[in-house]
């Protein structure tokens, strides 16, 4: 997934953002916890259901890609769909959405120092090409 300089480089950029806006919520600013909003044409019954179909088929990605990884990308990996996956549990339970929310922006700096030890590690040895000097 993380292969090359450039995706690890936009890897790293996004979860810096993702996690900044996180920390953010930590500091009392408001953020829902549904990914589809009822701006949307759609109300009610409607719009929980498609909620929860969304988030099933979060679940459902979250544990193929995981299972695709290893070493430190399924850290980042599982830091991102942990993050995803814990919004509706704040939602729905009010009372510990603060707690979510710690977690949530703990899973992002896990899955943040996991991009930047991908970006830091030594590329591939150079390849010679059989002639000696």
């Amino acid at each position: 997934m993380l292969t090359n300089r450039m995706t690890t480089v936009i890897a790293l950029a996004l979860t810096a953002y993702v996690f900044a806006i996180s920390v953010r919520a930590n500091l009392g600013h408001t953020q829902s916890g549904w990914l589809l909003l009822p701006v949307w044409p759609l109300h009610g019954p409607t719009l929980i259901i498609l909620n929860w179909a969304l988030y099933a088929y979060l679940c459902w990605l979250g544990y193929w890609f995981i299972r695709g990884t290893n070493g430190r990308e399924r850290i980042f990996v599982s830091g991102w769909f942990a993050s995803l996956l814990l919004l509706p549990l704040r939602h729905f339970v009010p009372s510990c959405a603060w707690g979510v929310q710690f977690i949530r922006s703990f899973s992002l700096l896990m899955a943040l120092g996991a991009s930047a030890s991908l970006l830091l590690r030594p590329g591939p040895p150079k390849e010679s090409n059989g002639r000696t000097a």
